[in-house]
């Protein structure tokens, strides 16, 4: 349903800039910066890539917490935009958590924005294509460029630690990339291929993820752009013991916009493609057309992990938080070594895992390889409400939690993984 204000206010958005702030900012608790790309995938700033260089290099001795988000449709870089808003808080709370860390490090937020919004108002539900179409050219584009340079500079970082404590303990700068709805599409087709040669590589045992882990919420592409990669996983016969997860496709059961809304315009969109009905091995009859049509997270045979909450945990954590509650490390390091005793006694994982985290949140593999680095989670309504309830309490604590695991995974696991 449209609100009123939707209605009456429409227009157009132009393929230009619009963040007025600097490109990097590095006044606060954290550090901030926006990078725009035009319908072409180009920088809208050409100095971007100078000036990111640059804040890296001036970066080289201390450790960070590099976090990227890549937005997705009808949003943009406005300094009102709502997940731009949200982007600041999340960093914020990850600055917040940072400060009470056994190991801190300076977070950085890197925002990468894209005109996912072409038409303001109600008309803005109408460019679902033209919009899906800038995705994928943007995912092609120089934002490839951005993200290869985070990862390098966490390699060159990583490789040679600065203290002996570093060493020890494995920790060191840290990269985690997000996308959302398009922004999903955009960062999964722009790191598809790594993902896949990681998974096919045959020399190596340990799957190696691109950063620390890709994580898309409610992503909106279609199922069958990630069965290359689905059909690497099933060709693989079997994960390392102590391989930590790479990768998360997590979407919320109650997402109408990818349940109804995608398929749909998927299937007005694809009228004139030729679909295959001859059944691949290992999947189910249809599968083909089931994967035009549909987003990877409404596909069951698609499914790895379920991740639920109790009802009302997000107003318990939302409250707690406000007086002041932080979490305990320790606690946390306790709750993982009783999973790892319960469930990976013997190096592998069991089928049919189950972790409890703080938060409330709760995951359970229910399908494929127990160890398998590729997640693809159903949510409840609890962990993301809808399309855009993606920056609940419980959801944010829970991946959190997910990227401290894999430090603590690092500490007890062989150094290859």
């Amino acid at each position: 349903m449209f609100r009123l204000s939707e209605i009456f206010d429409f227009g157009w958005e132009p393929n230009a800039p619009r963040w007025a702030g600097p490109t990097i900012d590095t006044n606060g608790d954290y550090d901030l910066a926006v990078i725009e790309f035009d319908d072409q995938g180009w920088y809208h700033d050409p100095c971007v890539q100078d000036k990111l260089a640059c804040y890296l290099r001036s970066k080289q001795t201390e450790r960070l917490s590099i976090i990227v988000f890549v937005h997705g449709w009808r949003h943009n870089a406005c300094a009102e935009d709502q997940n731009l808003k949200e982007f600041r808080k999340l960093i914020q709370y990850a600055a917040d958590i940072e400060r009470h860390s056994p190991t801190p490090c300076r977070v950085f937020g890197v925002y990468l924005a894209w005109r996912g919004m072409s038409l303001r108002g109600a008309l803005s539900y109408g460019t679902f294509w033209t919009r899906k179409n800038a995705a994928f050219r943007v995912a092609v584009g120089s934002v490839r460029e951005v993200l290869a340079s985070l990862r390098r500079h966490q390699r060159d970082c990583n490789c040679h630690p600065r203290t002996e404590e570093d060493v020890e303990s494995g920790n060191g700068t840290r990269l985690v990339l997000a996308g959302h709805s398009f922004g999903g599409l955009i960062l999964f087709s722009a790191v598809a291929e790594y993902l896949i040669d990681s998974v096919v590589r045959p020399r190596r045992k340990v799957v190696r993820p691109f950063g620390d882990l890709i994580i898309l919420v409610n992503p909106a592409f279609e199922a069958t752009r990630f069965q290359p990669l689905a059909t690497a996983i099933l060709a693989r016969r079997g994960f390392a013991a102590g391989q930590r997860v790479c990768f998360m496709a997590i979407t919320a059961q109650n997402d109408q916009a990818t349940r109804m809304a995608f398929p749909l315009g998927r299937w007005l969109g694809s009228r004139f493609e030729s679909i295959r009905k001859a059944a691949y091995p290992r999947l189910p009859p249809g599968a083909q057309r089931e994967a035009n049509l549909n987003t990877v997270g409404h596909l069951p045979w698609l499914t790895t992990h379920r991740l639920t909450a109790p009802e009302g945990a997000n107003a318990k954590l939302s409250e707690a938080i406000a007086r002041g509650w932080q979490p305990s490390f320790a606690e946390e390091n306790r709750a993982f070594e009783a999973f790892n005793e319960t469930w990976r006694s013997e190096g592998s994982l069991k089928p049919g895992w189950c972790r409890e985290y703080t938060s409330g949140a709760s995951l359970t593999h229910v399908d494929g390889d127990a160890d398998n680095p590729f997640w693809v989670v159903e949510a409840s309504r609890e962990v993301i409400n809808g399309h855009n309830g993606i920056f609940c309490p419980v959801f944010l604590s829970f991946l959190r939690q997910v990227c401290d695991d894999r430090v603590r995974r690092k500490l007890t696991a062989s150094p290859r993984a």
